[in-house]
């Protein structure tokens, strides 16, 4: 259990203080000093959410790092299907896919007939299957920054 404990400047903490200072490492040690609901998602990294998400991070440009899961993006065997996002992208940081048919994480290559590409651009998630994967929906992780 955490303890709150506090010394004074010059103050040479006594030995109760002191026993303080090596509970509260171990209640950090062990979770017991670490409240109920006081890590977050947000705290733990990226928050997988089909509406847009705040990541806490922020690009080389310093501008602030978002992200968003899009569903229902459609994937047909042989085609190039573009998929509106919806999202004002200005710079895309990262982009990967999931089919929902296959479980097959995106882009991907398998075979000259066996493959998924995924791209993104400012507008549209682009989607191209080759023969050899069934017609589809996925889901893809974005993140980026705003325009």
């Amino acid at each position: 259990m955490y303890t709150s404990w506090s010394v004074t400047a010059l103050e040479v903490p006594n030995a109760t203080k002191w026993n303080i200072l090596g509970s509260n490492d171990s209640s950090f040690n062990d979770g017991t000093g670490i409240a109920d609901d006081s890590i977050l998602a947000r705290h733990m990294g990226i928050n997988y959410s089909t509406t847009e998400q705040d990541t806490g991070k922020k690009w080389i440009d310093g501008k602030t790092i978002y992200s968003r899961v899009v569903t229902g993006v459609t994937m047909t065997i042989g085609a190039t299907v573009n998929n509106a996002h919806g999202i004002s992208i200005d710079t895309p940081i990262s982009f990967f896919g999931i089919s929902d048919g296959s479980s097959t994480t995106f882009p991907t290559y398998f075979s000259p007939t066996t493959f998924i590409q995924g791209r993104l651009n400012d507008t549209n998630i682009t989607t191209v299957l080759g023969s050899g994967v069934g017609s589809t929906t996925a889901k893809c992780f974005i993140t980026y920054t705003k325009k």
